[in-house]
C-alpha cells in the first residue's frame, strides 16, 4: 500500500504540469474557434450586409483583445501577414519585391507551423521572441537550425 501512496504522491506534481500545459492550448484552441466563427459571420458573403448584434461584437472585441495578449506566435503571425498584403498592393513590384514577399510567406508557413508547439504562454513569449528575430533578418534558414534545436 505504501509504494501505491508513494508513486501517487510522487506522480500528481507531474500530472498537474501536464493538465496546466493542455489547458493553455484548449484556451487558446477556444478562443481561436470562436473568433474565427464570429468573424466569419461578420464578412458572411451570402447576406446583403453582414453584421454582428451588439453582444457579439462585443465578444468579438474582447476574443481579439485576448488573443493580442494571451497567444503572440499568433500575433507574428498576424503581423507578416500584414506585411505581405502591403507589399502586394504596391502597383510597381521589382524582382527584389517579389522575393520579399516569397520570404515572407515562407517564413508564415514556419511560424504557423509553430503555433501549438508552445504549451505555456511563457514559452509562447519565448517562441515568439525567437522567431520574430528571423523574420527581421529574413532568415528562413537560421529559423529551422533554431527549430532543429528545440
Amino acid at each position: 500500500m505504501k509504494p501505491i501512496i508513494l508513486s501517487l504522491l510522487l506522480f500528481t506534481p507531474v500530472l498537474r504540469a501536464f493538465a496546466a500545459d493542455f489547458a493553455y492550448q484548449n484556451t487558446l484552441r477556444t478562443v481561436h474557434d470562436r473568433f474565427a466563427y464570429l468573424e466569419m459571420l461578420n464578412s458572411d458573403y451570402r447576406k446583403p450586409q453582414p453584421r454582428l448584434s451588439p453582444e457579439q461584437e462585443q465578444e468579438l472585441f474582447r476574443l481579439h483583445g485576448q488573443l493580442l495578449r494571451d497567444d503572440p506566435i499568433w500575433v507574428l503571425q498576424r503581423q507578416i501577414d500584414a506585411d505581405i498584403q502591403a507589399l502586394k498592393a504596391v502597383p510597381t513590384k521589382t524582382d527584389s519585391d517579389a522575393a520579399l514577399i516569397d520570404t515572407l510567406k515562407n517564413l508564415l508557413a514556419f511560424v504557423s507551423g509553430h503555433d501549438d508547439k508552445a504549451t505555456t504562454h511563457a514559452q509562447a513569449v519565448e517562441y515568439a521572441r525567437a522567431m520574430r528575430q528571423f523574420v527581421a533578418r529574413r532568415d528562413l534558414e537560421g529559423a529551422k537550425a533554431w527549430s532543429k534545436r528545440r
